[in-house]
């Protein structure tokens, strides 16, 4: 029981701000940015979020899922961080580099 205690407590930690996140989001942006802008205008800002949530997954490739999986057993915690925080700051800077090299291209496009 001690088991499903701890993930439902996790769970509630990570989705609670998750889910008030997104929803504070939507409730006071949304109403804000459609008043805000015109139709065309608020398309472009629709498009970004659309990019934004594609270039999170790029970015992370979800990797608090696998620590949280990893990261479980204490002896294997460091590894588990080090790797992680190693090869998220090796491929954000990677792609990172990449964008701001085909700035001007992605921005025509």
């Amino acid at each position: 029981m001690s088991l499903i205690k701890q993930l439902a407590g996790e769970t509630a930690i990570y989705g609670l701000s998750s889910i008030l996140g997104r929803l504070l989001n939507y409730v006071v942006m949304a109403f804000y940015l459609t008043r805000a802008f015109t139709r065309p205008e608020y398309a472009v800002v629709s498009e970004m979020y659309a990019y934004v949530a594609l270039l999170m997954v790029i970015f992370t490739y979800r990797m608090e899922t696998t620590f949280f999986r990893y990261g479980n057993d204490q002896a294997q915690r460091p590894a588990a961080f080090s790797t992680a925080s190693i090869s998220l700051l090796f491929s954000t800077t990677i792609f990172v580099g990449i964008l701001l090299l085909l700035a001007q291209p992605i921005a025509n496009f």
